[in-house]
């Protein structure tokens, strides 16, 4: 065997051996996520969020693709949103599955609100896998001024 030979043999078995030590590692990191190779873990465990900053009102945005309405829970202070949402199949135990690429988790996601809202009067309302909750702002009142009689004792 002449060296050139040799020096193909070795980086061909390098080469291989690099990747399956890349599929070793996919393989762990997605079994310690429970996510899917083929899908970012971002999404998973944190749902697109964004905050509307209108006229009248604050609007909050949450994407929350494959949820149904019943398994979404909203609990509203005056400094943030607690969001709370079941991906899980009840039974899913139940099913024997060929391949599992979907998921199931419990998603937990606390949204900071800015200083100033009713949140006496919040709304929700779930449309298309979009989550949105209208909060209005608090109507600060300039009156005029208002004169009145101090009686002196």
């Amino acid at each position: 065997m002449k060296r050139n030979d040799a020096e193909e043999v070795f980086n061909d078995i390098y080469t291989t051996l690099l990747e399956k030590q890349r599929e070793i590692g996919d393989m762990v990191d997605s079994y310690i996520s429970n996510t899917p190779k083929n899908t970012p873990s971002n999404i998973i465990n944190e749902p697109a969020v964004d905050i509307l900053d209108e006229d009248e009102t604050v609007v909050v945005n949450v994407d929350l693709p494959g949820i149904e309405r019943e398994k979404i829970k909203i609990d509203i202070t005056e400094s943030s949103i607690e969001l709370t949402a079941d991906y899980t199949d009840e039974n899913e135990a139940e099913k024997k599955f060929l391949m599992k690429e979907r998921y199931s988790k419990t998603i937990d996601r606390k949204i900071s609100l800015p200083d100033g809202l009713d949140i006496n009067n919040t709304r929700a309302k779930f449309e298309g896998g979009v989550l949105s909750v209208t909060i209005p702002k608090i109507v600060e009142t300039q009156g005029e001024e208002s004169n009145f009689e101090v009686k002196v004792d």
